[in-house]
């Protein structure tokens, strides 16, 4: 993966309970340190689902290998948290502290107060205080990695499908949802991120052990859990669903009608996902007036936009496959191209940090502006450098690229957008945010012609700054020149495409 002049190793000294290395993963949004299983799982399975059965776009955009590489470093993360059967490290941080913290993640442990033990606060759940919606998504998250090392690394496929199993059984035989959790930890995830059931979890990782698997015992549990979530009612807000970290329901049945074609219940199911979103009689999901799905009218809509367009386009490219319903195909296509091209920024303004014309500047993304490169520790208390991130007219100094930000502030679209760090809801990016983006963007490469690889050489990377470290020897090599000349262009991998 590439490297960032303005971003060092962090979280180096970060340990578990159980003697267990947590310094591996990813945090969870720019405007936080925390990690956080389920949002960090659910991102993964649907990078290592765009690997297994999109794989062809991210190999004309030259960006297979490093797919595959944050993959591979999420899952290791993952894996790591499971240090016994029944025992998941669910939560790393405390967010009281880790919201008010303003520096940069390289100098977390140094200035944020430790929890017991002198250790960052890892928070878990285990057969006393169980979430099958956690270690759901985990199992989900290594069987579709499984699948997606199995020709290249089958020894580490095997290993993270040992970990899946072992999970799954965790959450199907403790059942229960981290909303009752008397963790303080887990309560704070709870706050941050309310589930609404957990049996489309369990069904979202069976689907993915049966395709990783073969057993037929895991497509039966995928069936049940599949009508037990549907009986939950956690597939539906407001008088439509979305797909996202919390409700996985239209992804199973997506993956369910896929694997049984002929099965008229998941045919109707994902029928009735896309007829809340598409142009016609049955839409209920409100759009903006550039067309993006804005199903929360106020918080991450290009999350829900991509994961749709995502959904459509895959679904599109299963009905193709079969020869089955041309128009119906068409019009999810177009749909699903719709979403990832107004999050590229077809409407004027672009979601998705350093792509296109009109893309955010003032992202709220905190080492993004207070750099390790270039934070001063004894100036100011942190007090007021929350003042000075959050109320600064200048844009952020580093460019997050690939950070798709939360999007419009309202149904007016792009004239809504404010790029303000002040307007969090909007303008903090998030790790989940762009996961159906990266598979959306895959299918559209796949089916259009042929795509010139992806480049660094034309990206600020940020070794222009004072005080940077030389680029990586691999970069120069890559780009035949001193990387530190770099500008700030940006390379249009969809040349011609959307």
């Amino acid at each position: 993966m590439p490297t960032l002049a303005w971003r060092g190793s962090s979280c180096k000294d970060c340990q578990g309970a159980y003697g267990e290395d947590l310094s591996g993963g990813y945090y969870e949004a720019g405007g936080s340190y925390m990690k956080m299983a389920l949002q960090e799982a659910f991102v993964l399975t649907q990078l290592a689902w765009t690997v297994v059965d999109f794989q062809q776009g991210l190999s004309k955009a030259g960006q297979l290998d490093e797919a595959l590489a944050a993959l591979r470093w999420g899952a290791s993360y993952l894996m790591a948290c499971h240090p016994q059967p029944n025992v998941f490290m669910a939560v790393q941080g405390n967010h009281s502290l880790d919201f008010e913290y303003y520096g940069p993640p390289e100098d977390y442990e140094q200035w944020v107060p430790k929890g017991p033990g002198g250790r960052r606060l890892a928070s878990y759940i285990n057969a006393s205080n169980p979430s099958s919606e956690i270690a759901g998504e985990a199992a989900a998250a290594l069987a579709a990695t499984a699948l997606a090392f199995a020709s290249s690394d089958p020894a580490y496929a095997g290993l993270a499908l040992a970990h899946s199993v072992e999970l799954f059984m965790f959450g199907t035989t403790y059942l229960g949802s981290y909303m009752t959790s008397p963790s303080p930890g887990i309560q704070q995830h709870a706050l941050l991120y309310p589930s609404s059931g957990f049996h489309d979890e369990l069904a979202w990782a069976a689907v993915w052990l049966y395709r990783a698997t073969g057993a037929s015992s895991f497509l039966d549990a995928a069936s049940n859990l599949f009508l037990a979530a549907q009986a939950d009612g956690n597939s539906e807000c407001c008088g439509y669903g979305t797909f996202s970290w919390d409700t996985k329901s239209p992804g199973v049945a997506l993956q369910l009608a896929t694997l049984q074609p002929n099965n008229s219940q998941y045919l109707a199911a994902v029928e009735q996902f896309f007829s809340w979103y598409l142009p016609g009689p049955g839409r209920t999901v409100p759009h903006t007036n550039s067309g993006l799905a804005y199903p929360y009218q106020g918080w991450g809509a290009c999350r829900y936009a991509a994961n749709a367009g995502m959904l459509a386009l895959a679904y599109a490219q299963s009905l193709r496959s079969r020869a089955a319903d041309a128009s119906y195909a068409a019009q999810l296509f177009n749909y699903g191209q719709q979403q990832v091209s107004i999050i590229l920024g077809s409407s004027g303004q672009s979601y998705l940090v350093g792509f296109g014309a009109n893309f955010p500047q003032h992202v709220f993304q905190k080492d993004a502006w207070n750099s390790y490169l270039t934070w001063d520790t004894s100036s100011l208390p942190w007090t007021v450098q929350r003042e000075d991130f959050q109320a600064s007219s200048a844009p952020n100094p580093f460019i997050a690229y690939g950070a798709v930000v939360g999007g419009p502030s309202s149904l007016n679209g792009t004239s809504a957008f404010p790029d303000t760090r002040r307007m969090f809801q909007y303008t903090e990016p998030a790790l989940d945010y762009g996961g159906g983006l990266i598979g959306g963007i895959a299918i559209l490469i796949t089916y259009y012609a042929d795509q010139r690889p992806a480049s660094m050489c034309d990206l600020d990377l940020g070794y222009q700054a004072p005080g940077a470290p030389a680029p990586p020897a691999s970069l120069v090599t890559e780009c035949g020149r001193n990387a530190s000349s770099v500008q700030d262009a940006i390379i249009d991998v969809l040349d011609g495409c959307c």
